[in-house]
């Protein structure tokens, strides 16, 4: 997927670049690929999982444990703090596995970082960063739909000024 550029949107102010570089790869993998420019120019999950950590949202996300699922409800600084250690985690499993960052691996490579992101996986260091992935997750679907409902009012509000 071909994320929008960043000076579409107004900077990010609480995640780092290299927070946000981690996050738009991640997302890459996770999302659709857009199918018009409104889509790929609304579309910026970076600037998404910014906004939501600007507002201090809580998030309610579901985690794999053991064979079941959880339901957990984390305040906005538990989202911001399973974020940024997650994110150092897999920086670090990165580094010390392929000498590179997240952003910079190959398409199967940054697979088989989430995937053992996903599992939990105590031999890449990632056990307890299985939140990052459920986070991830449940930021992308927002982000995927909320794209597509811009682009939906955008549409709508040319489509009125066309026939007003």
């Amino acid at each position: 997927m071909h994320l929008a550029a960043p000076c579409t949107l107004r900077p990010l102010s609480i995640l780092e670049d290299a927070e946000a570089l981690f996050i738009d790869s991640a997302f890459e993998l996770l999302l659709p690929e857009p199918t018009n420019a409104c889509e790929a120019a609304a579309l910026r999950a970076s600037a998404f999982v910014d906004e939501r950590l600007r507002r201090a949202e809580e998030c309610l996300v579901e985690i794999h444990v053991d064979d079941g699922l959880c339901d957990y409800r984390l305040s906005a600084d538990q989202v911001l703090g399973a974020y940024r250690s997650g994110i150092e985690a897999v920086a670090n499993h990165c580094e010390s596995s392929h000498g590179k960052a997240f952003h910079l691996l190959t398409t199967p490579q940054r697979h088989a970082v989430l995937g053992r992101l996903e599992r939990g996986s105590a031999s890449a260091g990632l056990a307890r960063h299985g939140v990052l992935f459920a986070l991830l997750l449940h930021h992308a679907a927002e982000a995927y739909f909320e794209a597509f409902n811009v682009c939906l009012r955008r549409r709508q509000q040319r489509l009125s000024s066309e026939t007003a």
